[in-house]
């Protein structure tokens, strides 16, 4: 059994953000909670926005919060730097897609951008 002093475990999904586009890959978080990003050193200063798959992939959604508006960080993009997430507004997200920019601005980047989602173990003791 892992010591509950210990920190969640985490992992690091790489997806990226072709040249010229501002939406990337999709990724399969699990049951893992998003808490973070790090940008690779050729980020073209950008905010970041969400979509969400619930169907395994086939059809993706921009992720809203409650009240209806985007779940974005207008400010997120700092070439390499990491970006702290609250993760209780990615609860129930397995497979997403980072974008460059927000729904209604897409931001397209200057080079192939491959960014980190950082993960925490829902449940770290298992």
């Amino acid at each position: 059994m892992r010591d509950k002093k210990m920190s969640a475990p985490l992992k690091r999904i790489p997806v990226t953000i072709p040249n010229g586009q501002s939406l990337s890959n999709a990724a399969l978080v699990g049951d893992y909670r998003i808490c973070g990003l790090v940008f690779p050193a050729v980020w073209a200063a950008a905010g970041v926005s969400w979509q969400a798959s619930f169907d395994d992939g086939a059809t993706y959604f921009n992720v809203l919060n409650d009240t209806g508006t985007e779940v974005a960080y207008p400010a997120a993009g700092a070439a390499g730097a990491y970006l702290q997430l609250d993760s209780t507004k990615f609860v129930g997200l397995t497979n997403v897609k980072l974008r460059s920019g927000s729904s209604a601005t897409p931001v397209n980047q200057g080079a192939n951008c491959i960014v980190y989602i950082v993960c925490a173990k829902l449940n770290p003791l298992y």
